[in-house]
């Protein structure tokens, strides 16, 4: 923004300064003239009206000076890239008269107006720039936020991953611990029986035999 301001200055300055040398003295040298605005005006010969006429000089024109009698109150000048001429020294100007200025002046303030426009336009970019980096800083706030969050997730999901892995560690260890029980257990039972039966045999045996020999001692 202050950027912006500064070219902006700089170029307004430049502008009122060029504008302050055309009002004041124009862009003119020692030596440039400029015919003044007031209408057309003979370039004659010599110094005085019944010379003949060289060329009539329009309002405005630039023409360098080259020699000047007071007293007669005539100036010898000559047109870039033309004749030379005398011409009444009243009707010479030492800066640009205001119908050379104008356009120059239109167009500095042109100028002047396409910067203030340019100026417009860059503080309202700078506004909508400003709040677009406002909307960023939200935004990166808000994926802190949920990267944070992600990180954490993420830590207890490894935690969980850890304890349910644990959990089924200490799961088959039980299913195991459970098999091999329920193996013994039915060894155990399977024991029993065989003892049973053969209890149950050996019973089935001995007893016949005792009740022969109680007939035999009858």
């Amino acid at each position: 923004m202050k950027l912006v301001e500064m070219l902006i200055k700089k170029h307004l300055l430049a502008i009122c300064v060029s504008l302050s040398l055309l009002l004041l003295a124009g862009v003119a040298t020692a030596q440039e003239r400029w015919v003044t605005d007031r209408g057309e005006f003979t370039m004659r010969s010599g110094k005085s009206t019944s010379n003949k006429i060289v060329r009539m000089l329009k309002s405005g024109m630039r023409v360098e000076l080259l020699q000047t009698d007071a007293e007669r109150g005539y100036s010898l000048v000559r047109i870039p890239g033309g004749p030379e001429g005398w011409v009444v020294s009243r009707f010479l100007l030492s800066s640009p008269p205001a119908l050379v200025r104008l356009p120059q002046l239109e167009k500095d303030i042109g100028r002047v107006a396409e910067l203030s426009d340019a100026k417009q336009a860059l503080q309202t970019e700078v506004r909508q720039l400003a709040s677009e980096n406002k909307n960023l800083a939200a935004e990166l706030d808000r994926i802190k936020l949920v990267s944070a969050s992600a990180v954490k997730l993420d830590r207890e999901n490894s935690t969980l991953r850890s304890t349910l892995s644990s959990a089924s560690s200490q799961i088959s260890e039980l299913e195991e611990d459970n098999r091999k029980l329920g193996s013994k257990s039915n060894r155990d039972w399977f024991v029993v029986g065989a003892v049973v039966l053969v209890f149950g045999v050996l019973m089935g045996l001995i007893i016949p035999r005792l009740k022969v020999r109680k007939k035999s001692s009858w």
